[in-house]
């Protein structure tokens, strides 16, 4: 693999090293290809201005290295003023082979090298084949219930608010409205892809760390196995809703965290999925304010 990628970046793209300067070293693809920790091939969807940098939105395509929890990205480079000839101005459409560091802690995604970007030069190509449809990383249908139930809010930003519903039936929903469309929507179930399945804590567990173990256990490690799962998450003895709902503005994703409140190490479950879908669910523009 570390043949092919150089290789045929060599072969297929324009590279941007040969505009380098004295202010970088060179460095060979061989050694570019080293030091990230995922190349990929991409698509970009999405361009926004910021002074002299440009604030990407990135569809992965195909992983040539490493792994990616999400398949959008967001990426920065300088391609205005300073450093300009190194990163090179990407515009919305725009396909190429993308060197990459991932910090697993904090999800930031970034450049492995002052223009580490690939840009084929002509656009004959996007992320997805469209005869086959990437799946969607969270499904959500219509809400027609007649009756508005009883409902806490779990989080609200200014686009969307999500919402715990229980009706009188004993039927359950996590529903999200979107402010722009003045529409909700069910969410049903979403990808494990990236996901992190917890269980209840043992009786030892707690014991060390001073809790009472809880009432009733569960353990969603078998999920893992499933392309998707149901949401609220059947615990048998009772639906887990995600106690905190997060945005990660920079790699456009959101996260479902359940079993937050227990700080103990195998305990929380994470599921995550693209703001793109969210927004295609709604049938509202992937586009942001700034975007060419």
């Amino acid at each position: 693999m570390n043949r092919i990628i150089p290789t045929m970046t060599a072969l297929l793209l324009t590279w941007g090293f040969q505009q380098f300067g004295s202010q970088i070293q060179r460095i060979t693809l061989a050694e570019l290809a080293d030091r990230s920790d995922a190349v990929v091939l991409g698509e970009v969807v999405g361009c926004r201005e910021e002074g002299n940098r440009d604030r990407l939105t990135v569809r992965v395509g195909v992983v040539l290295k490493g792994r990616l929890p999400v398949e959008t990205f967001a990426l920065t480079l300088v391609s205005r003023g300073g450093l300009k000839d190194f990163d090179p101005a990407l515009r919305k459409g725009d396909t190429g082979v993308f060197f990459l560091k991932h910090d697993p802690r904090t999800g930031e995604i970034e450049k492995a090298y002052w223009g580490g970007v690939a840009v084929f030069g002509k656009n004959h190509f996007h992320a997805q084949d469209g005869g086959a449809a990437r799946k969607p990383t969270v499904r959500t249908r219509p809400l027609r219930h007649s009756s508005p139930g009883r409902r806490w809010t779990l989080f609200e930003n200014h686009a969307y608010r999500f919402v715990r519903v229980e009706w009188s039936t004993g039927e359950s929903a996590l529903l999200v409205y979107s402010k722009e469309t003045d529409m909700w929507r069910v969410i049903e179930n979403v990808s494990t892809h990236g996901a992190v399945f917890g269980r209840s804590p043992t009786f030892e567990a707690c014991r060390a760390a001073g809790k009472a173990p809880p009432e009733t256990g569960w353990d969603f490690r078998h999920l893992a196995a499933e392309a998707f799962t149901d949401v609220p998450i059947n615990a048998g003895a009772f639906r887990a809703f995600p106690d905190r709902i997060t945005f990660d503005p920079a790699n456009g994703t959101w996260t479902l965290e359940f079993m937050s409140n227990w700080d103990m190490a195998g305990t929380r479950t994470l599921l995550t999925f693209s703001d793109c879908d969210l927004k295609a669910a709604f049938g509202t523009s992937a586009r942001n304010p700034g975007e060419r």
